[in-house]
């Protein structure tokens, strides 16, 4: 399964562009089989330390998923907490990309 994280910071803010970026890429993508995406969306500060519905996607995953992400900055607000949340995909089998930044860590160089 694909399971898009989209955030944005405030309540008067939307996650249409990310959620467009998102199935765009996937539409395009030769690494994603026709899979079912679940979205998840999330209206807080990226540097709130407590995020529910982040918490409710990673307590979801399972092996073989993919988590996708429009950029960096919306999954992850320092390089520490990126490092870590990327381990515990790692550790669950599960697959990351950010399609700003070209990271896919389901390829050998995303690995590396």
């Amino acid at each position: 399964m694909i399971r898009a994280y989209m955030r944005v910071s405030t309540d008067y803010q939307d996650t249409d562009m990310q959620r467009q970026a998102i199935l765009n890429y996937i539409g395009h993508s030769s690494n994603l089989p026709n899979q079912q995406i679940e979205f998840y969306e999330e209206h807080v500060s990226g540097a709130k330390q407590d995020r529910p519905v982040l918490n409710q996607l990673i307590k979801s995953l399972h092996p073989r998923d993919v988590v996708i992400v429009y950029k960096l900055d919306r999954f992850s607000r320092s390089l520490s907490q990126l490092i870590n949340l990327l381990e515990d995909l790692h550790n669950k089998e599960v697959a990351f990309i950010s399609i700003n930044e070209s990271l896919d860590l389901m390829t050998p160089n995303g690995k590396l």
